[in-house]
């Protein structure tokens, strides 16, 4: 019944954050935020977790045009990396996109399930706010993460199961 949560699977740890309820454009609740600084706090001191992830609806940017993504996660981005967060994932704009946050963390738009398509804009560095959108297609698509240890890997396929972005580390 938890809006906000975190799920322990291995040496996998998964943060699920609500970013509908108690959400002002600017910032999460005081409540949920200092629930995420706690939590991102003891994943990143438990040497036993290898892979830490956090999923939302609306991420922290979006190449579809008009849109820049949402600024309450853009502010936690800094707060992600320095929880160790590998990746961020997200819904909300319905195509794929895979890019850097301005401090190198790798947030993924996987909204590619059902509902119409949205347009992609460019590949490449965008000024404001500041970010490298990676790969991006408007496609129905999934994303398939395999993990291995200190290693994982990413693949963004469509439904006949090609290859449209992948990406891997450890």
């Amino acid at each position: 019944n938890e809006a906000y949560y975190t799920v322990r699977h291995g040496n996998v740890w998964l943060m699920v954050l609500d970013s509908e309820i108690n959400v002002t454009f600017l910032g999460f609740s005081t409540v949920q935020g200092n629930w995420i600084k706690a939590e991102l706090a003891k994943a990143a001191a438990d040497a036993t977790i290898d892979h830490r992830f956090v999923a939302v609806h609306q991420g922290p940017y979006a190449s579809k045009p008009g849109r820049i993504g949402n600024a309450a996660m853009q502010g936690l981005m800094e707060t992600f990396k320095t929880g160790k967060v590998n990746a961020v994932f997200s819904g909300h704009d319905h195509n794929f996109e895979r890019g850097l946050a301005n401090n190198g963390l790798t947030y993924v738009i996987t909204g590619g399930g059902g509902a119409g398509l949205y347009e992609v804009g460019p590949v490449g560095k965008v000024l404001w706010p500041q970010h490298e959108v990676l790969a991006n297609k408007k496609d129905y698509h999934y994303v398939l993460v395999t993990i291995r240890g200190l290693w994982a890997r990413f693949e963004a396929k469509d439904l006949n199961g090609a290859v449209i972005d992948a990406w891997e580390y450890g």
